[in-house]
C-alpha cells in the first residue's frame, strides 16, 4: 500500500467519480524553481482536480505552488489532451508551441514564463498529430530540486 509506505501521499482519486482527472505522466509540467504548474486542460487534466491536488500539494510543500492552465489545440483543431506533446522546460529555457494556443493564453504563457525570465524557443505545428508526439523528459535533479535533468531512463 502506497500510503504505508510514502511520506506524503496525495490522494484525489475520489474526483474519478464526477468525471474529474489529473493523470500524472505528460499532463503536468513542473517548474520547480517557481513553484508553478503548466497544465494544458483536456479530459486527462480538469480544471477541479488540478485545484484538489494543488490545494493538497500545498499542504506539503515549503512554498506555495500556482497553476498557469491553457488549452492546446493541433494543427486540425483537436484538443492536445497532454501539456508535455507541445510545451517542456528546462533549466533555464521552455520549448513551447506558441502556435496550439489562442492569443490569451500565449500571452499568458509568455508572461509566466518570463518572469522570472525564460528564453521561450517557439516552435510551429508540424505534420504530426500531438497524440504521436511527446517533446522531451526531464525530472528534478535528485541532488538539486530546483533544476532538471534527463534521466539515465529516458
Amino acid at each position: 500500500d502506497l500510503k504505508k509506505s510514502c511520506k506524503h501521499f496525495i490522494d484525489i482519486s475520489a474526483l474519478e467519480t464526477k468525471n474529474e482527472y489529473l493523470e500524472g505522466k505528460g499532463s503536468v509540467i513542473y517548474d520547480h524553481r517557481n513553484c508553478k504548474l503548466f497544465v494544458n486542460l483536456s479530459q486527462r487534466a480538469t480544471l477541479p482536480a488540478l485545484k484538489a491536488y494543488v490545494e493538497e500539494l500545498n499542504k506539503i510543500s515549503l512554498k506555495p505552488w500556482s497553476i498557469v492552465t491553457f488549452s492546446g489545440k493541433d494543427k486540425n483543431n483537436v484538443p492536445i489532451y497532454h501539456t508535455d506533446c507541445f510545451f517542456q522546460l528546462l533549466n533555464r529555457h521552455a520549448l513551447v508551441c506558441l502556435s496550439a494556443l489562442n492569443p490569451e493564453d500565449k500571452a499568458l504563457v509568455i508572461n509566466e514564463l518570463t518572469n522570472p525570465e525564460k528564453n521561450i524557443t517557439p516552435y510551429e505545428i508540424i505534420d504530426i498529430t500531438f497524440e504521436e508526439a511527446c517533446l522531451l523528459y526531464t525530472s528534478p535533479s535528485p541532488r538539486d530540486l530546483s533544476t532538471s535533468r534527463m534521466p539515465s531512463s529516458a
